[in-house]
């Protein structure tokens, strides 16, 4: 979901915004993003600056809600996590608010050769970086820009590795790196997104960027989705997602790999990362190295180019 939302409404959004200290954050995201709600996750800046330990939840929405109903309605959602809502509030924004609060939070990201930004920054572009120009906005993603820094950083030192054929960018969001594979390989790439306004939102970014022959954009169930079976396999599969999701579609991105494919993963924090790590290891890949940016964990890993032999046992 972008800036286009606010022509389809009357010209504002609503924000529901509450705080919640860092053991509860990142399992209320996961409730509420699991059922669809437009939801944010940003560290809180308090009067001392940002507080690492304190998370502001974000949920936005194009008709205005009764702030009570609003309070009953998420505590009938997330009570048994939480047993209030520190901080509540409601607010309306503007076409032009949203527009500033998105320039606020979404500095242009620089990783690796990319450069990630929007109309307010196209004229700040480094000399030797390849740009990416996307309009930040609901489809972001997690909305922490440290996991898409990440796994830009984590693909570029995969880079010079091979020659990239086909890539997968599973969960999308706004396409961003989906355009980078696009623009630095000569890869087939298909990205995918459980949420179609996302996707729709990913193929204008795509065509802005100029690589709309080079990228397909799916809206669908995940590695369920008609069309992204590929019976040779991805050289390549991106997945920003979350820890859970991620857990639950191993055995799947596993087998949709080619032999000596590679995944870059995240959408994490330091905490999750040994059990996502421990799922992919089952699945049959072979973690290669963790990225840590600040608290949230980037994991490449690599499937084998041939599958073990079994172990022989010794009798007696």
């Amino acid at each position: 979901m972008s800036d286009e939302l606010f022509h389809a409404t009357t010209g504002s959004l609503w924000r529901t915004s509450f705080v919640l200290p860092d053991g509860l954050a990142q399992a209320v995201f996961e409730r509420l993003d699991d059922l669809g709600l437009s939801i944010g996750m940003f560290e809180h800046e308090g009067d001392g600056g940002f507080q690492v330990e304190r998370w502001r939840m974000e949920i936005v929405e194009a008709e205005r809600p009764e702030p009570e109903a609003q309070r009953s309605r998420l505590l009938e959602l997330i009570g048994d996590l939480v047993p209030d809502l520190p901080e509540f509030g409601i607010e309306e924004v503007t076409e032009e608010a949203w527009t500033e609060a998105m320039r606020r939070e979404f500095p242009p990201v620089e990783a690796g050769r990319f450069f990630v930004h929007g109309a307010a920054h196209a004229d700040q572009v480094p000399d030797g970086r390849l740009p990416i120009r996307v309009e930040a906005g609901l489809a972001f993603g997690s909305g922490e820009h440290a996991t898409t820094r990440g796994c830009l950083l984590a693909f570029d030192r995969l880079l010079p590795r091979r020659n990239w054929r086909r890539i997968l960018d599973m969960g999308t969001g706004s396409g961003i790196l989906a355009i980078a594979a696009a623009k630095t390989t000569r890869a087939s790439v298909l990205a995918v997104d459980v949420d179609p306004t996302a996707v729709e939102v990913a193929s204008g970014n795509v065509a802005e960027n100029g690589v709309a022959g080079r990228v397909r954009c799916l809206a669908g169930d995940g590695f369920h989705t008609p069309g992204v079976s590929h019976p040779r396999g991805y050289d390549l599969i991106f997945a920003n997602i979350l820890a859970n999701p991620l857990v639950a579609m191993a055995d799947q991105l596993a087998r949709s790999l080619a032999p000596g494919g590679f995944a870059i993963l995240s959408g994490l924090i330091d905490e999750q990362a040994a059990r996502v790590e421990a799922a992919y290891r089952r699945a049959g890949l072979r973690s290669l190295r963790q990225l840590r940016l600040d608290r949230w964990v980037v994991i490449t890993a690599r499937k084998p180019r041939r599958a073990r032999a079994p172990r022989r046992r010794r009798n007696g």
